[in-house]
């Protein structure tokens, strides 16, 4: 541990004024049947958010620091009050995120998402070809959500303002090819985000589908060793984690209690302690969790390279773009610094690249 550096204490994981983010779902329904998510087999009976059971909740929250609130899990857009819910956490003082499909957008929606005061919208995409992306997101259009996308961006980009526009993948065996991914898509949004896939804390085995036949335990979890947010279900249960789609495992609700009683419960302070301790493996469901492990696929220097290449793309450097190669061999390096690389323009790294083309 290097000097002036302090491990978290008990009193830092258990303090509710570390909450930052609320992660709510505002319908159990979802219009798509994707290969790899365990929501077409919810067990939950099918429930909307009203706007009275959200301003509940949104007041509830203003007693804390939270104000970060993700709109995701279920579909968000099959929510008929989804604006006046945007509209009341913004005039309340909230950043607010949604997570999509993209498939129910009408230009009508997309103004509202601009005159909301939006902060950024997500379109989950799998595939830059239709039959890629019809065989992953089953029920959906890729024609839809080219066109829906495009003119989200066309829309925002006319009013000059917000939301961002970020397009997130979720890569597996039928979709690896990210660079191509990110040359298709890359113009018509700010950022692209890939993910690995999960298992869903257990419901769904989707090591057939996966890139890599690796998959390790989740251990320190992500989702709550940072104890920073908070997952809602629609009617109002508090849940362990934003892939709890099932409810296994709630913690309260927000509509029949205040946040401070869920976070200070008994069930509450042993799941901070497990994670901080990096024993997730005795907590029921997390001790089912597992995540496909990509290291040796997609080193972490990837991440890096992509977002880079995708700066390229928003310069409209095509000339350079068109030569972008995704190099398996462990032992190639960059011509120039040698160091190694997976994405490469013309046997070098995209970092040398950038330092060639601005001197």
């Amino acid at each position: 541990m290097s000097h002036g550096e302090h491990p978290m204490n008990q009193t830092d994981i258990h303090s509710i004024d570390n909450l930052a983010t609320v992660s709510m779902e505002l319908s159990s329904k979802c219009n798509l049947k994707c290969k790899m998510c365990s929501h077409p087999t919810n067990p939950r009976p099918i429930t909307t958010m009203s706007f009275e059971n959200f301003k509940t909740i949104i007041d509830k929250l203003l007693k804390t620091n939270i104000r970060n609130l993700f709109l995701n899990m279920g579909e968000p857009f099959m929510n008929k009050s989804l604006f006046m819910m945007i509209s009341y956490a913004k005039r309340n003082g909230f950043s607010v995120f949604i997570s999509t499909n993209g498939q129910l957008l009408n230009e009508s929606h997309m103004a509202n998402c601009i005159k909301s005061g939006l902060d950024m919208i997500k379109f989950s995409i799998e595939g830059y070809t239709p039959e890629t992306y019809h065989s992953i997101r089953i029920g959906g259009s890729f024609d839809q959500i080219v066109h829906n996308v495009k003119k989200m961006k066309e829309m925002r980009d006319s009013a000059g303002t917000l939301p961002r526009i970020r397009i997130s993948t979720i890569l597996m065996k039928d979709n690896r090819d990210i660079v191509d991914f990110v040359k298709s898509w890359g113009p018509f949004c700010d950022e692209i985000e890939y993910t690995t896939i999960t298992n869903h804390i257990g419901i769904v085995d989707n090591r057939e589908i996966a890139l890599s036949p690796t998959w390790n335990l989740r251990r320190g979890c992500p989702q709550i060793k940072p104890y920073r947010e908070i997952n809602v279900l629609s009617n109002g249960d508090m849940v362990i984690c934003c892939v709890d789609f099932h409810g296994r495992c709630i913690l309260g609700n927000l509509l029949k209690q205040d946040l401070e009683e869920i976070w200070t419960s008994n069930k509450m302070k042993e799941i901070r302690e497990k994670a901080h301790s990096d024993n997730m493996q005795d907590l029921e469901p997390c001790r089912e969790c597992f995540i496909a492990d990509y290291s040796e696929i997609l080193p972490e220097t990837m991440r890096d390279a992509i977002t880079l290449m995708h700066d390229f793309i928003k310069n409209n450097m095509w000339d350079i773009i068109e030569h972008v190669k995704y190099d398996n061999n462990p032992d190639a390096r960059c011509m120039m610094c040698q160091k190694p690389i997976n994405i490469s323009f013309a046997g070098l790294c995209i970092r040398c690249i950038e330092k060639k083309i601005t001197g």
